[in-house]
């Protein structure tokens, strides 16, 4: 009955107004949250596919770091006595030296420090040799498997022979008991 009193001008008007009213609730009721829903969606699954990516590089990573693991592991823990285990690091101690031109004047087993979860085995080394020849020794040392360390170290230089140096040192390395 109203619809019908109304100029035509204003049934246009009228049919705007309520098409405008019913648009803005469709959008506001079903619209507006299906995108918002939509992009809260796209944005976790980009923070998912980040975070995988993370996991592959580790998980890829992994498998290097077993193998490294592994290798080291097998290298401190030890079954043997005492003396074999000794004699394995003064045997390579000797090798190094060997490979490094270094001449070896004194080598001999200090004391073994034991606690409850390793053993601190320790050798005293004095090496003739010059400074060049000695870093060789120091980098192979350091390049060793077995996970040598050097404790202390005193240089001098040698009155008789130029260019030579007398270095003591006192190498050790840590046995974990299982």
């Amino acid at each position: 009955m109203i619809f019908s009193s109304l100029s035509k001008r204003e049934k246009l008007i009228l049919i705007a107004v309520g098409l405008l009213l019913c648009i803005s609730i469709l959008w506001g009721l079903v619209v507006d949250p299906f995108v918002k829903k939509w992009f809260d969606l796209n944005n976790q699954i980009r923070v998912k596919e980040v975070k995988l990516e993370k996991y592959i590089r580790l998980l890829d990573k992994y498998e290097t770091v077993k193998s490294e693991y592994k290798k080291y592991s097998s290298l401190v823990k030890g079954r043997q006595t005492d003396e074999k285990y000794m004699a394995g690091i003064l045997s390579e101690i000797e090798e190094i030296a060997r490979k490094s031109n270094a001449y070896i004047s004194v080598l001999k087993p200090n004391i073994v420090k034991s606690t409850s979860f390793y053993q601190k085995f320790i050798v005293e080394v004095e090496l003739d040799t010059t400074m060049e020849d000695l870093t060789k020794f120091f980098y192979q040392l350091q390049r060793s498997p077995s996970i040598l360390k050097v404790d202390s170290m005193e240089m001098a230089a040698r009155s008789d022979q130029k260019g030579t140096i007398k270095c003591r040192l006192l190498i050790s390395r840590i046995l974990f008991l299982e």
